[in-house]
């Protein structure tokens, strides 16, 4: 029985250990969405920009 709860426990905290580093990928994730909209924005005013000279 003791066996059982130290694996459930080493269980648990590699669960702990995996969520962790899940939520630090999701907010690298997050990061990079936000400068690919930024990158997005800026593509968007550039191709304006060039059809604005060809009008």
């Amino acid at each position: 029985m003791i066996e059982f709860a130290q694996g459930l426990i080493e269980f648990t905290q590699g669960l702990i250990e995996f969520a962790q580093a899940f939520v630090e990928f999701a907010q690298a994730f997050v990061e990079f969405a936000q400068a690919f909209v930024e990158f997005a924005q800026a593509f968007v005013e550039f191709a304006q920009g060039l059809i604005d000279t060809k009008l």
